[in-house]
């Protein structure tokens, strides 16, 4: 316990820039900062701060010690941490965010499940497809579709959604013999309005067309629910993951066009801050989705 102080102090004149800053910081007396590290280097055989009057500087051999110091700080916290939590109960708020278009698959039968099971636990829902800053905006999870870029977060792959093009019944009889390598040169597709050129051109590649159609061509919008709903106006092509549109296919509003052939699938992944340590309803949270998401996104319902 006395050599964890002897750290403690040490990192907090390092992180103040000073004794009688750290002093205050641990609310103890100058003496009793200087006397521990002091003891610290005698210990250690160096010298980790230069002292003066007015201030102190970290040695090189210092700053190597610091590094160290403050992880092994850290890795105590939260073995700390983990073993309180160990005995609180799952209770508090998880602010969650999703795009649209999950809400036309099992995901809200899952978290009904969730909240029966763990009653103390209650929801607060952002619904969008903008990707929001996770801690700016206290955002516990986001379901995020396609690949991550974001280095700085932690992401879980769920799921895997198969992806189809769809028209509506009307949009199949206005438009006969509808053609896979046409697709793009012929018809009105519907896609989202964030969609890059690169994706475009990789989306349109897969029909075998080289070029950029025309942009009278493309409807876009920037819901995915709401290219989903277009295309059941009839208003042309839409892509779509299939466990997405399958009310609308039970319900004879939409038809898949090319059932054979083989596309990207979608990720869905779960997303959330970088953290050595999670909060028990986190944690329960995450553990609940990776176990049921797949299996529920893979059925009919």
């Amino acid at each position: 316990m006395a050599k964890l102080n002897q750290y403690r102090v040490f990192v907090s004149v390092v992180e103040n820039g000073g004794i009688s800053s750290a002093a205050r910081d641990l609310l103890t007396s100058p003496s009793s900062i200087s006397k521990q590290l002091s003891h610290l280097e005698s210990s250690l055989n160096v010298k980790l701060v230069n002292r003066s009057t007015q201030s102190v500087s970290v040695t090189k051999q210092g700053r190597v010690f610091y590094e160290q110091a403050k992880d092994i700080l850290k890795r105590i916290e939260t073995a700390e941490a983990l073993i309180k939590e160990q005995n609180v109960s799952t209770r508090g708020k998880l602010t969650i965010s999703l795009p649209p278009v999950l809400l036309r698959t099992p995901l809200m039968r899952l978290l009904n499940e969730f909240s029966i099971r763990y009653p103390d636990i209650h929801f607060q829902f952002i619904v969008s497809d903008t990707y929001i800053d996770l801690i700016k905006h206290k955002v516990d999870f986001a379901f995020r579709l396609g690949e991550l870029e974001d280095s700085r977060l932690t992401a879980v792959t769920l799921s895997k959604l198969t992806l189809s093009y769809y028209a509506s019944p009307k949009y199949i009889s206005d438009h006969e013999n509808i053609q896979f390598t046409k697709l793009f040169k012929e018809h009105h597709i519907i896609i989202p309005s964030s969609i890059s050129n690169s994706g475009l051109t990789k989306l349109i590649g897969l029909t075998g067309q080289k070029n950029m159609p025309d942009t009278h061509y493309l409807h876009t919008t920037d819901d995915t629910n709401s290219l989903i709903e277009m295309a059941i106006a009839g208003m042309g092509v839409v892509m779509a993951p299939d466990i997405a549109v399958h009310n609308d296919i039970t319900q004879g509003t939409l038809q898949a066009l090319f059932p054979k052939k083989r596309l990207p699938k979608l990720p869905v992944n779960l997303v959330f801050h970088n953290s050595n340590f999670l909060p028990k309803n986190m944690s329960t949270f995450k553990d609940h989705m990776k176990n049921t998401f797949s299996n529920a996104m893979s059925l009919k319902y």
